[in-house]
């Protein structure tokens, strides 16, 4: 298995909705995690398992 770390970007949101909605009872909407990537101060990365979203993690982006 090929295990790979990057940031989160625009064509992730729908995956990553889809697997909210099998996850959770209020799952988080595409747009939601697109307005996500509005902000400056949002940072979050995703680990792909062979190419495939298998976990999102919010990153602290510090203010200097």
């Amino acid at each position: 298995m090929n295990i790979r770390i990057r940031e989160l970007c625009n064509e992730d949101t729908g995956t990553l909705a889809e697997i909210e909605a099998k996850s959770f009872s209020m799952p988080w909407s595409k747009d939601d995690f697109d307005n996500l990537l509005k902000h400056d101060y949002c940072f979050y990365l995703v680990a792909l398992a062979d190419e495939k979203i298998a976990v999102i993690r919010k990153a602290v982006k510090r203010q200097r």
